[in-house]
């Protein structure tokens, strides 16, 4: 899924996969509408990890920057920890 941030008076461009979401919420094979509830859910905190990726690295991954599993496992200060789902 893709979307838009600013950061530092920039647009940049952003993206979080299918697998990311489904981790983060209703788990695999789900349904559309429910990755797009957990990705409305998680909106904020991804838009914090992906502003501070940005700065981090300016220009990563072709100019987009990918919100991964992993940034969500790992808290920063601006984005408190969200515990992600485990396969059952």
């Amino acid at each position: 899924m893709s979307f838009e941030i600013e950061a530092d008076g920039q647009r940049v461009a952003c993206a979080i996969s299918r697998d990311t979401l489904e981790r983060a919420g209703p788990g695999h094979h789900a349904q559309a509408w429910r990755l797009r509830d957990t990705f409305e859910r998680l909106r904020p905190r991804l838009e914090d990890i992906a502003r501070e990726c940005f700065r981090a690295e300016p220009h990563p991954h072709g100019g987009v920057v990918v919100v991964s599993s992993d940034d969500l496992n790992h808290p920063t200060p601006a984005a408190p920890a969200i515990a992600l789902r485990t396969g059952t």
